[in-house]
């Protein structure tokens, strides 16, 4: 009988404790998605590494970049037809994946792999590409992102951290395509990058030629309302070949004014 009686015991205390840890999930769950700024910040999160893991780089034929990743801070500026490109700076060289130290670019635009191809689309009975295009706009493909806190135009009397999209890219990244506030409360923001070696404060693959990649890590600090401390995240880039044991010294080297 207290052998029994301890074993009910023991059954009852193990249904109360499942019962509170899931009372206590759901809880934690009710609260994150009923703060209306909680769950704009982690759309925007998502939103940015969704099209930060798409970036990819494609030639052309006969060696004309038709994509690229470029990063600078201000205004972005073409470096196309012999006009200045972003140097690189950086912390201390290290062996190690560090994180990255303060500063870094404020505008990055890239070239990055389109949302899917809408069921609209797929399902539309228009025969050529054209009209397709012009019944629907562009779908699918390689698209031109551009992320900075400086609208491209008057900004509709909006601030934040806009988001412009070119759909498809057209080798220029300084202009062009629709423009929407992806986070309306942020501030300031600044994307550091790792080339296998060291944490730079700017990215040109423009400037790099036909040796251009990407780099192997985005870090993203950013400032919303009065923070004093920024908030950051890091994204990795899949389609990055840079790694500790083949860094992009190219880029340093012409970034420096070194010998190529």
């Amino acid at each position: 009988m207290e052998l029994m009686l301890a074993m009910s015991l023991s059954v009852l205390i193990g249904v109360a404790v499942a019962q509170a840890l899931i009372a206590g999930f759901d809880y934690e769950r009710h609260a994150r998605t009923s703060d209306p700024a909680a769950v704009a910040e982690q759309n925007f999160r998502t939103r940015l590494t969704q099209l930060l893991q798409g970036a990819r780089l494609t030639t052309a034929a006969g060696g004309d970049q038709d994509s690229y990743f470029v990063a600078s801070s201000g205004p972005l500026q073409s470096t196309q037809s012999g006009q200045s490109a972003p140097g690189a700076g950086g912390g201390q060289n290290s062996s190690n994946f560090q994180l990255p130290g303060s500063g870094g670019a404020d505008s990055l635009v890239f070239t990055t792999q389109g949302d899917p191809v809408p069921q609209s689309s797929v399902n539309s009975t228009e025969t050529d590409f054209e009209t397709l295009n012009q019944d629907l706009g562009p779908e699918g493909g390689i698209e031109e992102a551009a992320l900075t806190t400086t609208s491209l135009w008057d900004g509709g009397g909006h601030s934040g951290l806009f988001l412009r999209i070119q759909r498809p890219a057209d080798g220029d990244p300084t202009q062009g395509g629709t423009e929407s506030v992806l986070e309306p409360d942020i501030k300031q923001i600044q994307f550091q990058f790792w080339d296998g070696i060291e944490w730079v404060s700017q990215w040109s693959t423009q400037q790099m030629g036909t040796a251009a990649r990407l780099p192997g890590a985005v870090q993203v600090s950013y400032w919303i309302g009065n923070d004093s401390q920024p908030r950051m995240f890091i994204v990795r880039l899949p389609m990055s070949d840079v790694t500790e044991t083949n860094p992009v010294t190219q880029f340093e080297a012409s970034a420096t004014g070194g010998p190529a």
